[in-house]
């Protein structure tokens, strides 16, 4: 199965995983889901759909820095609500999207950035297994389909290989 099917399929998981947040989850889990599947799809245009991604990066920028505000806001109310495995999950996904905001700017060989970014991954499975451990099953179940989404967008964005350039680069 090629990249974008395999992560289409994700993606189709990943939108059941939503419309379950969005009927069973309080307020910020719903929103939190939303926003995360609304940047995962605006990351994977860039990934798998490099020349719309280009065409129209200025408003999949916009796009994401939605996205992205929605979920510093759920990430700000769990931790207003006390939710502190949720906490850190939405935390270090937040480094990871920030991770791949200056990927998509920069040279994707540079060293560091890989390391730091295999570093919040890594993290993040600690968190899914703690879920598990705790018998949140659908929590932790969740936390790998997003760290498999993430890492299939990634492969796909180091195989277009192409950036999409800040919105103010006067250079296109």
């Amino acid at each position: 199965m090629s990249g974008a099917r395999t992560h289409a399929f994700i993606l189709a998981l990943l939108g059941i995983d939503v419309t379950v947040y969005l009927s069973r989850g309080h307020g910020s889990q719903a929103l939190d889901a939303a926003a995360w599947f609304i940047l995962i799809t605006a990351f994977s245009l860039a990934a798998f759909a490099p020349a719309f991604a280009q065409r129209w990066r200025h408003a999949l920028a916009l796009v994401r820095g939605a996205a992205g505000l929605a979920v510093l806001w759920a990430a700000l109310h769990f931790v207003a609500e006390s939710e502190w495995l949720d906490t850190v999950n939405a935390w270090l996904w937040i480094g990871v999207v920030v991770a791949l905001e200056i990927e998509l700017r920069v040279d994707r060989s540079r060293k560091l950035l890989r390391v730091c970014t295999l570093l919040l991954y890594a993290a993040l499975l600690l968190v899914a297994l703690l879920w598990l451990a705790a018998g949140d099953w659908f929590d932790a179940y969740d936390a790998l389909l997003w760290i498999c989404a993430f890492a299939v967008v990634e492969r796909g964005l180091g195989q277009a290989a192409q950036p999409i350039h800040n919105a103010g680069d006067s250079s296109q």
